[in-house]
């Protein structure tokens, strides 16, 4: 469960700021219905992203794996 605290959210998107019960801190940038997503662990938040192009995530992924 995700609250949004500073950004939008639509029937396509979530971009901003959110505060998860379990994650606590993060941000959103996802495209709904898409996947993979790619969650970005920091030491003070989480980060969760993905494309409209599955291969454009796992692109992002294999550069932050490097």
């Amino acid at each position: 469960t995700f609250r949004r605290v500073n950004g939008g959210s639509t029937d396509r998107y979530d971009i901003g700021h959110y505060r998860g019960r379990e994650t606590g801190k993060c941000m959103m940038f996802l495209y709904h219905g898409y996947e993979p997503i790619l969650k970005i662990q920091l030491e003070d938040q989480t980060i969760f992203v993905n494309s409209q192009q599955e291969r454009q995530t796992e692109e992002w992924f294999e550069l932050l794996r490097e």
